[in-house]
């Protein structure tokens, strides 16, 4: 990978955040972590992202309320958010995301869906 791809991973679990942080960056991406949906909305208004990997439940602002934010401003980021959930999967097919990855999830597969969604 010639330039470093930008990565925003938003969860409220610190372990998450960490562990993907972690995976990622080993993986050759500059990650970014966001503990809620608030600071996910100030991090993608001051910088921009390759992708973004955004928990649905979460205080302050859920990750749905996020894609919603992102849809009214026309983000282009949002063809590349992957939704990290531990719910029903299904109930999220139809927003206007990248993708949603259910939780627990496997650590491999999600580098590689992160490696897919910016062509690596």
């Amino acid at each position: 990978m010639s330039a470093r791809r930008r990565i925003l991973i938003v969860d409220d679990e610190v372990q998450i955040r960490n562990l993907v942080r972690s995976v990622l960056e080993r993986a050759g991406f500059e990650v970014t972590a966001a503990r809620n949906g608030c600071e996910a909305i100030e991090l993608l208004a001051a910088s921009d992202y390759d992708v973004v990997l955004l928990d649905v439940m979460m205080p302050k602002l859920d990750g749905l309320e996020v894609v919603d934010e992102l849809r009214k401003a026309s983000s282009p980021v949002l063809a590349h958010t992957y939704l990290l959930t531990a719910g029903d999967a299904n109930q999220l097919n139809d927003l206007p995301v990248r993708g949603v990855i259910a939780k627990p999830f496997d650590i491999s597969v999600l580098v590689a869906e992160t490696k897919d969604c910016i062509g690596h």
